[in-house]
């Protein structure tokens, strides 16, 4: 594993946004934009690295581990991830 990214959600449309629960806890799911090349791409490393990513919101951040980042299309990204504080 290899450290926490903070994502600033009030930068970004957040939609879709969803919490589920199985076997492995609460799982968030989210599309967030607009996402730059530069940030999409640095994301996508960090998932891949094992990085845990902690969404910024307002009121309560959430930090994720096992994240996977889908490049959606140039703008938009989906987030995955085990909810593991929030």
């Amino acid at each position: 594993m290899s450290g926490v990214i903070n994502l600033n959600c009030e930068d970004y449309q957040v939609k879709a946004g969803s919490i589920g629960h199985g076997l492995a806890g609460y799982v968030f799911r989210c599309t967030l934009s607009p996402v730059s090349e530069d940030v999409s791409s640095n994301l996508i490393a960090a998932a891949r690295r094992g990085a845990r990513i902690r969404l910024v919101f307002p009121q309560q951040p959430l930090l994720l581990e096992r994240v996977e980042i889908e490049r959606i299309d140039g703008a938009r990204v989906r987030v995955v991830g085990r909810v593991i504080d929030g």
